[in-house]
């Protein structure tokens, strides 16, 4: 068993200090993760038993802890599902679901250093750089050396945005589909634009008669849940 508070530079001094000082007065682990260097690497996922609090509130720190989590860990949310709510994180809720999709870090620094771990964990460049609330494209960005990618970093979390950092996947078909009950009954290709490395909508008839592939399917499926009459 392990305590591991996700905390950052607001939270309190007093806060970490009395956790600690109760971790040590039960002979429990205390390890501390700082939200903005966090590095994702799944060797830090806690175990059954762990004790996870999350005492920041920030975007960064609610990813951090919900990439710690892992089921049997103690937190103080309601159900397995309600560590995914406190900051709408799609990514982290399908990867636990085991839904594939491309590999995701979570950039809350452009530390030289953690952008480094994650482009080589991502395969090396280019890499995709999303920014969160745009629509059509704007926003998503491609990163092509370290130069690049720091600037962009820099200039995103300047901005107050806590971008997505992709892997970069050439020549992708966009597909959405909409799953009713266990079946997909509508759907439509998003192809890539000419001159550029981003797919957009279609008005062409044959996106929308298009027929997806198997494993689109089987995972469009699998990634909308059941409700409850």
């Amino acid at each position: 068993m392990r305590f591991c508070p996700v905390s950052e530079a607001s939270v309190p001094e007093e806060t970490g200090r009395l956790l600690r000082e109760a971790c040590d007065a039960r002979g429990i682990p205390f390890e501390t993760v700082i939200a903005k260097d966090f590095d994702f690497d799944p060797r830090n996922r806690l175990q059954p038993g762990d004790l996870l609090y999350r005492a920041a509130g920030s975007i960064a720190a609610g990813r951090a802890e919900q990439f710690l989590y892992s089921p049997g860990v103690a937190t103080f949310h309601a159900g397995e599902g309600g560590i995914f709510f406190i900051a709408d994180n799609q990514t982290l809720l399908a990867e636990s679901a085991g839904i594939p999709l491309p590999k995701t870090f979570y950039l809350a620094s452009s530390a030289p250093t953690l952008l480094k771990k994650h482009v080589d964990r991502l395969g090396g460049f280019p890499v995709v750089v999303k920014v969160l609330g745009r629509s059509g494209g704007i926003g998503v960005m491609l990163a092509e050396s370290m130069p690049s990618l720091r600037s962009l970093a820099d200039f995103s979390i300047a901005q107050g945005q806590n971008p997505l950092l992709w892997q970069y996947i050439p020549n992708a078909v966009h597909w959405r589909l909409i799953v009713l009950g266990d079946r997909v009954i509508a759907s439509y290709r998003n192809k890539q634009v000419a001159d550029d490395f981003r797919s957009a909508g279609s008005i062409s008839r044959e996106d929308f008669d298009a027929q997806p592939p198997a494993a689109a399917i089987a995972a469009a499926v699998r990634a909308t849940p059941d409700f409850p009459p």
